[in-house]
Parts: C-alpha cells; structure tokens; sequence
C-alpha cells in the first residue's frame, strides 16, 4: 500500500551555508505533541533529527545555523534558518542519536504535516516485531529539487528490536536495527512500521435497503449490512542513526563517506534507528522541562492577551 502523502510532508531536508551555496547534510522531521503545564494543555511542535547531524554541521563545517528547507502548501520551497543553539540534547548517557528544536508558529510552514506524537504505540498488540515492514522517508543527496523537496522512500524490515544496548558515539543504546541500507542524506530520517489492515480490521455495521439485490417480484425492505476494511497505517518507530558501525567523514565535496574497514558492513544492509522513546524521554528530562515552562508562560501571556 502506498505510504500516506502525510507523511511524506512531514519531513524537511537540512542544509548549510557554503561558498558554493546551500549544501544537504541530512533529514529531519516535524512532530506535534500536547505537553502538560500547571494544568493547561499545551499543543507543541518539535524538529527532530540525528544529533550527529547539528554537531558535523558545527564541527566539521564550521556552521552556526542550519538551513531547514521545507515545501510550500502548493509550490515552491521556503528556507528556514535555525541556529543551531535552539536544538537540545539529552545529557544522560546512553541516549542515543537524537536532537530537537521546537517550532513555535508552524504555520508558517503551510506545506508542513507534522507526525502526531500522542503515546507510544503498543507493538505487542500490533503483532510487530522482527520482520515487520519499515520505510525511511528522507533526503537523497544526488537529486536536489529546486523547486520541491521529493523525499526517496525506502522499504526493509525489522531485523532486530530494541533490547540489547549497542556502542554508539554517545554511549551504549538500546536502537532497532532494521534490513535497510543507509546512504548519505538519510541520517535523521523517520522511520515508520506499516501495519497490515488484516492485523486491526475495520468492521462497520449499518442498515441498508433492497436486501434482495432487485431481485424481480420481491418487495426491498431494510437490512442490516457489515463491512470490513483492512486499509494498512502506519506508526513512527524511531529515525535513522546510519550505517552499523559507520566511521562518517566529512569530504571537500560536503558529502558523508564511510572508512574503507567499513565497507564489509555496510555491505551487509544492516541500519540503526533511534527509538522514538528516546524523544520522549528527553522531554522529560529537567532541562526540557525549563525550557517548556519558560514557553507556557509566554505562550499563555499570548493567549490571554488575545482576548483583550
């Protein structure tokens, strides 16, 4: 089944600034969650993309901004500019790959879905697991539209679920690792699970009339009728951290390569994808907390003037 265009508009390609013009470093994603502040609801709207990617935006590219460039509701593509000081990190060890920056007035991105964020989804009473199919929606650094982001669509599966801890650049972590392989602009990518319709069906029971299909001499009357829908969805499960065990260098070209040592890995066609737990508990740590508590209070200041 082809993957909601929803979810293809909730991804954003990520550039910096070069001589040479604006140059793709990687994916990230918009998400919207309701956060929970002295008891007011609070819709909030977060970026989300691999650490890695902000922190070779600032080390090896010498960037202090990073340009999010998303589509327009209709045509063309607006340029987004970001300091990379607005993106927070988890600071316990072992939280994996993962950065995020909150986007105050999405609506200014008029093309932007961003993916609901609402609790975490129970795979145990999805059925999925190992063998699941996973797509990546992300940015493929050999076609650059000018006019519009397409973002590549990848398919693979669930190899392995996030159990043991694995050595990352930040730590041990516990990551899916999914049959897919990673390539240059992917790194931040989200990564969905499909769920089949035959796995949660639909069942919907209505009245209807001529229960006798027209047959000749016999007079419709109301029946009861039951239909079953088995349309597939689909949850987000984590982003892209990259290839398994992938050393990643900058070229003067600002392209992504992997050591020689690596290439028998890589070969192998095996990912690793960030949980999305790791986002929520990095909302969750005291100093996203603060940095919450300080946005409701000028986010209500807002609302209240609003009616003055």
């Amino acid at each position: 089944m082809q993957l909601p265009f929803r979810y293809l508009d909730s991804v954003a390609f990520i550039f910096c600034r070069a001589p040479e013009g604006l140059r793709p470093i990687g994916t990230g994603f918009f998400i919207e969650l309701v956060d929970a502040y002295d008891g007011a609801a609070i819709m909030s709207n977060y970026f989300v993309t691999a650490r890695h990617v902000i922190e070779n935006a600032t080390s090896k590219l010498g960037a202090q901004s990073i340009v999010i460039r998303v589509n327009e509701l209709r045509d063309g593509v607006k340029e987004v500019e970001l300091p990379v000081s607005e993106f927070f990190q988890s600071l316990r060890e072992g939280s994996a790959d993962v950065t995020i920056a909150r986007y105050s007035t999405p609506s200014a991105l008029s093309g932007i879905a961003p993916v609901a964020l609402w609790k975490e989804p129970i795979f145990a009473d999805m059925n999925i697991g190992i063998g699941s199919k996973t797509l990546t929606v992300g940015l493929f650094h050999r076609i650059i539209n000018k006019n519009r982001n397409v973002p590549i669509v990848r398919t693979g599966s669930i190899a392995a679920m996030p159990f043991e801890p694995i050595d990352t650049g930040y730590g041990d972590a516990t990551m899916y690792i999914i049959e897919a392989r990673s390539i240059g602009g992917l790194s931040g990518a989200p990564v969905f699970v499909e769920i089949p319709g035959w796995e949660k069906p639909k069942t919907f029971t209505g009245v209807t009339e001529n229960y006798f299909g027209g047959v000749p001499g016999r007079t419709p009357g109301l029946a009861f009728e039951t239909k079953i829908e088995m349309t597939s969805t689909y949850k987000l499960i984590g982003l892209t951290h990259g290839h398994w065990d992938a050393r990643l260098s900058a070229q003067p070209s600002g392209r992504y390569e992997v050591s020689r040592e690596d290439l028998e890995r890589i070969n192998e066609g095996l990912s690793l994808v960030t949980p999305v737990a790791r986002v929520r508990e990095l909302l969750e740590e005291d100093h996203m907390r603060e940095e919450l508590e300080t946005y409701a209070k000028k986010y209500l200041e807002t609302f209240k003037n609003r009616g003055k």
